[in-house]
């Protein structure tokens, strides 16, 4: 399978306009953040642990870490909840 990514980037352009006038607006990667909750809600099973080799165990929580470069190093601060929070919030944690 192969997929694009102009359609994402449209939407997302569209979103910022949207948000604008939001205090923090919204930025692309808060919006590609809330687009994997939505997918992991549709598709539990990637949200799946291995801890034994055999069994899974599948989470009832959708948490996104994003990696975020720092001087020395990367932190990687978590949205507890992705797929219950709105664009504006997922931006607003995230910053």
């Amino acid at each position: 399978m192969e997929y694009g990514i102009s359609s994402f980037i449209n939407f997302a352009f569209a979103a910022v306009d949207v948000f604008s006038g939001e205090p923090k607006g919204v930025t692309m990667t808060a919006i590609l953040a809330k687009a994997a909750a939505m997918a992991l809600v549709q598709h539990p099973v990637v949200n799946a642990s291995c801890k034994d080799g055999k069994n899974f165990a599948y989470n009832s929580n959708i948490n996104i870490a994003i990696a975020v470069a720092i001087n020395g190093g990367l932190i990687t601060p978590v949205l507890r909840d992705a797929d219950k929070v709105c664009g504006c919030l997922v931006n607003w944690r995230l910053s």
